[in-house]
């Protein structure tokens, strides 16, 4: 939508799922994070999708360095195309 990217984490419930969805009615795009809620994750996306924002889901366990790592690795390509 042109405002830029933002990574929510935690995005697929809760406080996180209700932040991506504010965000997108105010025109960003968004990368939503999830860890185990796939499909709750989908649901995210779609609710914001319906507000005009590009999504990109990533999957990664942020408990461990590794997963963190595996994150940044996953948000550097769509946020800098």
């Amino acid at each position: 939508m042109g405002n830029g990217y933002i990574l929510i984490t935690g995005s697929s419930r809760g406080i996180g799922f209700a932040v991506a969805v504010e965000l997108s009615k105010s025109g960003y795009d968004l990368i939503l994070h999830y860890n185990r809620s796939a499909e709750a994750s989908l649901k995210a996306a779609e609710e914001c999708r319906k507000n005009g924002s590009n999504v990109v889901l990533v999957n990664a366990d942020l408990s461990s360095s590794r997963g963190i790592k595996d994150l940044c690795d996953q948000v550097e390509m769509p946020a800098l195309n």
